[in-house]
This record gives C-alpha cells, sequence and structure tokens, in this order.
C-alpha cells in the first residue's frame, strides 16, 4: 500500500492554506504552476513523483493556518516541508501535529549545517515522529537544464511511497550528488539521532545509506492523539 506524502511550500501560483490532493506531475502543474526559481516546492513533488509516488497533497503556505490545512489531508502519513528549512516556528508545528496525528514529519536542516551540528539542531524537534532526512541533494532543474541544489525530503517521501519503508541502498532517483558525504561511523551516529543519510554508492548513483527505523504508518482516523511528553500539536513523473 502507498504511503501517500502532504508537500508544504511555496508555489507560483493556486490555493493558500489548502490541502489539494493532485495525481501525478502534469496535476501540480494545474493547480501550482510550474518550476520556480525561489521555491522548492515543485521539485520537491516533481521528485516525489519520480521516486515512485502516484498521488500527494500539496499545501501552499500563506499563513500559519497552512498546518491546520493538513487535517484535510486524511490520507497522507508523511509531511515533508522543503521550503520550511530555515522556518524553524512552522517545523516545530509541523512535528508537533504529526506527533499528535500518528503520521511521521520530514524535516529538512538548513543549507550547509555540518553534521556534527545536526544533534543540536534538530534538539527542538525532539520526537519519535521525526525524521530528518540530510544532506541537501543537488538536482537538474529540468526547467533550465543545469543543476540546482535544495532539500531532499520530498525525493525521500517518494522513496518511501515507493517502498513502504526506508531500506539501506534503496536509489534516490533524480539526486546527482549530496552536499556532504558522511563514512559509516557518522552516518550511524546521525541514525541514532534520527537523521536518514543519502550518499553515494559506487556505480549506483545517490541511495539511502543507513536509514533510521521508520514510524508505523497512522491510521488516519481524523482523531488526534496525545504527542508523547503529553504534548499536543495543532521512470518520470508524470
Amino acid at each position: 500500500m502507498e504511503r501517500i506524502a502532504a508537500l508544504v511550500g511555496f508555489a507560483t501560483g493556486g490555493p493558500f492554506d489548502t490541502a489539494v490532493k493532485v495525481t501525478g506531475w502534469g496535476g501540480f502543474v494545474q493547480v501550482f504552476g510550474d518550476f520556480s526559481a525561489g521555491c522548492h516546492l515543485a521539485h520537491a513533488v516533481y521528485g516525489y513523483f519520480l521516486n515512485g509516488g502516484s498521488s500527494c497533497y500539496v499545501v501552499r503556505v500563506g499563513s500559519e493556518g497552512a498546518v491546520r490545512a493538513l487535517d484535510a489531508a486524511p490520507e497522507a502519513q508523511t509531511v515533508a516541508a522543503p521550503d520550511l528549512a530555515r522556518m524553524r516556528g512552522a517545523q516545530e508545528a509541523i512535528a508537533a501535529h504529526c506527533a499528535a496525528t500518528g503520521r511521521t514529519a520530514l524535516l529538512d536542516p538548513p543549507r550547509g549545517l555540518p553534521p556534527a551540528r545536526l544533534g543540536q539542531w534538530r534538539a527542538g524537534l525532539d520526537d519519535d515522529r521525526v525524521r530528518v532526512c540530510y544532506p541537501w541533494i543537488s538536482v537538474l532543474d529540468p526547467a533550465s537544464g543545469t543543476g540546482r541544489s535544495m532539500p531532499s525530503s520530498g525525493h525521500v517521501a517518494g522513496v518511501m511511497a515507493r517502498t513502504g519503508t526506508l531500506r539501506p541502498g534503496a536509489a534516490v532517483r533524480g539526486a546527482i550528488s549530496v552536499e556532504h558525504v558522511a563514512g559509516p561511523a557518522e552516518q550511524e551516529r546521525l541514525a541514532a539521532e534520527g537523521v536518514i543519510c543519502l550518499g553515494p554508492l559506487p556505480g549506483r548513483g545517490i541511495r539511502i545509506t543507513n536509514p533510521p527505523a521508520t514510524p508505523a504508518p497512522s491510521r488516519n482516523d481524523g482523531e488526534p492523539r496525545p504527542a508523547p511528553g503529553g504534548r499536543h500539536g495543532a521512470g518520470s513523473p508524470r
């Protein structure tokens, strides 16, 4: 069964703070517009479909109400937010939402953050429903034909849609290179901190290298449940 994702970020068009279900890349373009140099969302959705997703929910951020819009995405089991890597408050709101609903949050650190600082950065997001996607990846921008650096959460969400869970060696389609190559010991330490590492395997492209356990899918019954600790929370694509 496909693990459907909701992707949250900025787009050139479409309704604000509303969860819209799209099927295929063409469905996204029809509602939210094409690639944009200033937004990661379109590239993340493209990467999601490229990696095996067949449908997803998209929320174009317009206000703090964007997180509440996820309540109208009942099938979503994973939430990725590629444009919010430097918006700490928004990431905390998504983490709280996922803790309360049993979804999995796929969050990206700021670009260039060294692995030694990931644990400190993640501290305020310390919940068993949060997975950090690391590092940023380089992809070929279909609009310009040149390389583009971007967060990896949308691509990882597509891998999860394709495989149901993350396994070592799972291919990350569309990723050309990674910003930082972690060694085996570093991968093991990061996995223990809830970090999903991506890296090159000789002759096999960019892969999931040493993932932490994937949280069990939520029941998606529309009923929020208490978060751990008593906290509550608000191939080419078609």
